[in-house]
């Protein structure tokens, strides 16, 4: 099935962005047209509501500069302020609402509003929107006698309506009794105006048109700026990285400004250069196993040939030339599939308590030939016998191939060491050879496969090249400490540390 084709990075993230760009302008659009009237109404509610508290304190205080305070207040707010009592007995009004419905509010309408309010602990809010108002809309029955100010009845009925239905904007009138349990208490009326806002609306949905326009244009080019800074570093490893899959291991991962891309770049920097090395070490791999398979190739059949062809020659000397040059390209296999094994991790160990010092002492056999006939000295120094728990078949050829090696890279004295040193609980193995050392800028790569400091050196033990990479993976599967220690000119010390047991029986 063929897969999707999905947006690339950079537009992904020009098209986020856009996004929020639109939630911005409709959220503008909400707040400043849709609800702009809502929010403005509650905003004045809340102010009216705390100015009308707090001429209710300056009342119950009886402050002796009542009438100023009052006055700059409903100044301030621009609204109108009278203060009357039950009686009718018109005591004090500020009028600073040019709309107010105060001073031309019918009798009976006061009546109704101070029976509201005795029923409401005191206090009662009256809306008037438009026309129609809380208390029976246009209808006028019931609103009857005298006004609270001179004019009549039709007057200050005429002069009321036409004053709380201007711009059909909503009036709203506070009424508080100042003590509702005394008679003829002082009463308090507030009367605001909430004009309406919209011409405001209006004008407000012209400039938004403006600025949505405006924004949606700067969106888009900084949407498109932004994103192409953000992806271009992106988009340039992915080229890199293709390149690398097809196995160009020169591209240079490149991030500028962000941090989380210069890691990126470093970690594939560095991917690229392993690359390169394993691919080096492929061929490197390919030349020496060719080498190594050709040359007892070659000698087999050239023997075999030789005893083929010439009378005589079908020597036990002949013979066993064959079976050696057999014996290296069974070592070599076997090399192999050990390496092959421990690093796909399937080889498991096979524990048990046995004497390390004896295994290494039957290691020693195998170079008996050795020391005769070619005149090398391998010592083995060790206090006393030392029991751990090991794979003693793998730890066997730990020894082996170090001493291998050491064989492969001593001096001209032909001396390899072998120490046994115990360190508390734990025992230290060293092989010691007199050659010329490693560099300390080599020390680590000296475990690789076919890894070679000097890649002329002698070879009087024919090996694989892959023992000490056999040597590192065995220790690790062991979780043993192992290193190397080496000075140009004094030759090298490779060593391995395993934990001594004092148990007596297998585990």
């Amino acid at each position: 099935m063929r897969r999707k084709r999905k947006l690339s990075a950079k537009w992904q993230l020009c098209g986020y962005m856009l996004l929020f760009c639109a939630i911005l302008i409709i959220l503008l659009w909400v707040f400043q047209v849709v609800y702009l009237n809502e929010f403005y109404k509650y905003i004045k509610r809340v102010e009216a509501k705390k100015v009308y508290e707090q001429l209710a304190e300056l009342i119950e205080a009886e402050d002796p500069d009542l009438e100023t305070k009052i006055s700059d207040i409903a100044g301030e707010h621009n609204y109108s302020v009278m203060l009357t009592n039950e009686n009718l007995s018109y005591l004090y009004l500020s009028d600073h609402n040019p709309v107010s419905s105060l001073l031309y509010m019918p009798t009976e309408m006061f009546r109704q509003l101070l029976e509201k309010a005795r029923m409401h602990n005191g206090e009662y809010s009256y809306t008037v929107i438009g026309n129609d108002s809380e208390m029976g809309g246009d209808d006028s029955s019931g609103i009857g006698g005298d006004s609270l100010a001179p004019g009549g009845k039709k007057d200050s009925e005429k002069k009321f309506r036409q004053n709380e239905g201007l711009e059909r904007g909503e009036s709203i009138i506070l009424t508080k009794i100042i003590n509702p349990e005394a008679y003829g208490s002082p009463v308090l009326l507030v009367n605001i105006t909430v004009t309406p806002v919209t011409s405001t609306v209006e004008t407000i949905k012209i400039q938004l048109l403006v600025i949505t326009g405006v924004l949606l244009v700067l969106g888009i080019i900084f949407a498109v700026f932004i994103s192409n800074m953000v992806a271009r570093p992106l988009i340039r490893m992915n080229e890199a990285a293709k390149r690398l899959a097809k196995g160009d291991f020169s591209p240079n991962f490149r991030a500028e400004h962000y941090r989380e891309f210069d890691e990126l770049s470093d970690t594939l920097n560095f991917a690229a250069s392993e690359l390169g090395k394993t691919e080096q070490y492929q061929h490197e791999i390919v030349a020496n196993v060719s080498h190594d398979l050709r040359t007892p190739l070659t000698m087999i059949t050239g023997y075999a040939e030789v005893m083929r062809d010439i009378p005589g020659e079908n020597t036990p000397e002949n013979v066993q030339v064959i079976i050696d040059e057999a014996n290296r390209l069974t070592t070599l296999v076997n090399d192999v599939l050990d390496l092959s094994k421990l690093q796909g991790g399937v080889e498991e160990l096979k524990l048990i308590r046995y004497n390390l010092t004896e295994s290494i002492r039957q290691v020693f056999d195998r170079y008996n030939k050795l020391r005769e006939q070619e005149g090398y000295v391998i010592t083995f120094e060790a206090e006393q016998d030392v029991y751990v728990v090991a794979d003693e078949y793998k730890i066997y050829q730990v020894v082996y191939n170090l001493i291998n090696n050491a064989i492969n890279y001593t001096g001209a004295d032909k001396l390899v060491q072998v120490r046994q040193i115990l360190k508390g609980d734990v025992v230290r193995i060293e092989i010691i050879d007199s050659g010329e050392g490693i560099p300390k800028t080599e020390l680590d790569n000296v475990w690789e496969r076919y890894y070679k400091v000097d890649k002329n050196h002698k070879r009087s033990v024919q090996g694989t090249g892959l023992g000490l990479s056999i040597v590192k993976n065995i220790l690790i599967l062991h979780r043993a400490q192992y290193g190397v220690e080496s000075e140009i000119g004094k030759g090298s010390t490779f060593w391995f540390e395993l934990q001594i047991d004092y148990r007596g029986e297998d585990v």
